[in-house]
């Protein structure tokens, strides 16, 4: 099943379980994947959507460090379940040694003063591990590794 199909899924079963909260969710992750078609003036493909996905899930992350500061556990669990619905939709992340071993491989391609332009080692990591590896995790291994 296609992933915008197995959202589709979800939408419907939440209604008929009469499940509000996941429902808004997937709502919302609705509507932010509408407006990325609206604003391309295409339907997305799977890997937008994904982006997609995964920046709905980065908006939550930071609203919960913010909640953490402010002291408001209420509105950091509701974020966390809000995550955890959309975790079901993004493949899994690899893992630190996983990513370590494909930036390795990556750097290996790289000339010397290639190594040196971190945006460009950057770009080619990130566009090899797309969707697969956070790209904060990505960056701070890569600087560990070109110094």
């Amino acid at each position: 099943m296609e992933l915008q199909e197995r959202i589709e899924a979800d939408f419907i079963q939440a209604l008929k379980d009469k499940n509000t909260k996941k429902l808004n969710v997937i709502r919302g992750l609705r509507a932010g994947a509408k407006n990325k078609e609206i604003e391309l003036g295409r339907l997305l493909d799977e890997t937008e959507l994904i982006t997609v996905i995964r920046t709905e899930i980065k908006k939550r992350r930071e609203a919960i460090a913010n909640y953490i500061q402010g002291g408001r556990e209420d509105l950091k669990q509701i974020d966390e379940f809000e995550i955890s619905v959309l975790d079901q939709y993004v493949p899994a992340q690899l893992s630190d040694e996983q990513i370590e071993v494909r930036v390795k491989e990556i750097l290996a391609t790289l000339s010397e003063s290639d190594k040196a332009n971190f945006g460009q080692v950057m770009g080619r990591v990130m566009k090899a591990l797309a969707g697969q590896a956070d790209g904060q995790k990505v960056q701070s291994m890569v600087k560990k590794m070109i110094q």
